[in-house]
């Protein structure tokens, strides 16, 4: 299978090489110098060029809309997997006939999350919490933060879109938002312009009280969802790779996060598409960041 990688930062190289680690002819779209692989410069000259079947799209999140609607342009009909956030901001679609437009949240394929919500499935679900925080200026090696994507509103940047896992499972785990509280925005002395730490209370339609906190500060990663419901206490934690149901270890993986893009793209490529996170689940992730905005600056509940 012929696979287009748009973008080639650090998460379009992980795309691509897991692609070619399983058998597929990666062809890239990037203005950088790659050897590896065959480059081209323009979304329409590639598809001018090869016969595409899968797009993976890992340009900066600002990019992601302008790359859709060339691929809508050309008529491509394969299936796309959209990196996340799906775009910075709400944006709306003409009439295509591309096959599936997916959004690449991962975490949907950690085996302590799939295993958790067989767990909970028979439940009445009463608090979920989730936190997540990791500090910016260590998240990628050899690389200045203060220049990268996360680091710059304008491109798409900031915690709320680049720590968008926590939401988007927030609601495959609780629902669809009813109602909504959140404080935050850019509030360290991080030399970004983006937003650098949120927390957001909610009450989902399976679930009354929802938390989620995500920041660019922790020094000591974490990464931790506690839920309780009628039956159990449910923890997981996704640094540890650890599943705790009242209080004893239930499950331990190695990897575990690291696995879910291989997992990712072995079920897209069988066309396997029950886990992944839809155009439409993409979307409603993309209105709860915007009303978590809203309310942040309104200080009133949406």
């Amino acid at each position: 299978m012929q696979v287009l990688v748009i973008g080639y930062g650090s998460i379009g190289k992980r795309h691509a090489h897991i692609l070619q680690s399983l058998g597929c002819q990666v062809v890239l779209v990037t203005a950088q110098q790659v050897t590896e692989f065959t480059c081209y410069a323009s979304i329409i000259e590639a598809l001018s060029n090869e016969s595409i079947q899968y797009v993976i799209i890992a340009n900066p999140t600002a990019l992601h809309y302008e790359a859709l609607l060339l691929l809508i342009q050309c008529d491509y009909r394969g299936v796309v997997l959209v990196e996340k956030p799906l775009f910075s901001f709400i944006e709306k679609l003409p009439d295509h006939h591309i096959a599936a437009i997916l959004v690449a949240y991962n975490l949907r394929f950690h085996p302590l999350l799939i295993q958790a919500r067989k767990i909970i499935e028979n439940s009445k679900l009463i608090t979920f919490s989730t936190y997540v925080g990791q500090y910016l200026p260590d998240w990628r090696k050899h690389t200045d933060y203060r220049h990268c994507y996360s680091a710059k509103k304008e491109l798409g940047g900031g915690v709320l879109r680049d720590l968008s896992h926590e939401l988007d499972y927030a609601l495959w785990f609780c629902g669809p938002a009813q109602s909504i509280a959140a404080t935050g925005g850019r509030l360290s002395e991080l030399e970004i312009n983006s937003d650098d730490v949120y927390a957001v209370l909610m009450t989902c339609v399976a679930c009354p009280v929802v938390n989620i906190q995500v920041n660019y500060l922790e020094r000591q990663p974490r990464r931790e969802i506690s839920m309780n419901t009628n039956k159990n206490t449910i923890l997981v934690d996704l640094i540890t790779g650890k599943l705790f149901v009242d209080g004893k270890l239930h499950n331990e993986v190695t990897d575990g996060i690291a696995q879910t893009y291989l997992t990712q793209h072995k079920a897209l490529l069988r066309k396997q598409f029950d886990l992944f996170c839809s155009y439409g689940e993409g979307e409603a992730v993309m209105k709860l960041i915007g009303n978590i905005e809203e309310v942040a600056k309104t200080n009133e509940w949406i």
